[in-house]
């Protein structure tokens, strides 16, 4: 089956997803590796870590072994939720969200952080669910080859780790104005069903929003989500 060209990017995605006992979605970020240079600059962590006073967690996001969770936790502990949340706002979207998932008691600064999280949208290309778009954008950070459906068309296979991937309907002949879902999987998933996402969009090729997804984790434990 030949694929269509598949456009490269460098933006990222968000990490959330609901459990789904055959998808990818149903395995849990909390204890997958972190590996920053998968997902963004690693070096930007590390350099607000250390702006913010915080050498400890500096450290752990240096180790690629660490995980979000023990950095996030590590960041609380040294300096406290005020400035971690002060520092989040700082880096990608990305560690904001997943900050807020893996740490339910930050009480106010969580609350403040989900505030400039909101108010950050209103000049962010990123769609929200049920918007119009004209693209889906994957970041393939699982350790393995992955694969991109949308609705019912031809698959996008062989996505390779540390790329951003952009599909655009159009490139599968689906009409303006159809309702659109993306569905990821890895190889073997094509025996099992591809994972659909929560999330539905209308294609509208002169919208300025793009769907953001991302999938992320080594392999038996790949997570695959929407960023919001």
């Amino acid at each position: 089956m030949e694929q269509n060209p598949l456009k490269k990017t460098a933006c990222f995605a968000q990490l959330k997803a609901e459990a789904n006992p055959k998808s990818l979605m149903s395995r849990k970020l909390k204890n997958t590796n972190m590996n920053i240079n998968q997902i963004t600059d690693r070096s930007a962590g590390i350099k607000l870590a250390e702006a913010a006073g915080a050498p400890k967690t500096a450290a752990l996001i240096a180790d690629k072994d660490a995980c979000f969770q023990d950095i996030f936790e590590s960041a609380v502990s040294e300096i406290g939720p005020g400035p971690l949340v002060e520092a989040l706002q700082k880096g990608p979207r990305l560690w904001s969200h997943m900050a807020l998932s893996m740490l339910p008691n930050l009480g106010s600064h969580g609350e403040a952080l989900n505030a400039a999280l909101a108010s950050s949208l209103a000049v962010s290309n990123h769609a929200q669910p049920g918007d119009r778009i004209s693209k889906f954008s994957l970041y393939m950070g699982a350790a393995v080859s992955g694969i991109v459906r949308i609705n019912n068309t031809n698959d996008y296979r062989n996505l390779f780790v540390k790329n951003t991937y952009e599909f655009n309907p159009a490139d599968q002949n689906i009409p303006e104005g159809t309702v659109v879902r993306m569905y990821f999987g890895i190889e073997d998933d094509v025996f099992i069903g591809l994972a659909p996402a929560q999330e539905t969009f209308i294609f509208d090729s002169s919208s300025p929003k793009i769907a953001y997804y991302t999938s992320a984790g080594i392999a038996g434990s790949q997570t695959f989500a929407f960023q919001p």
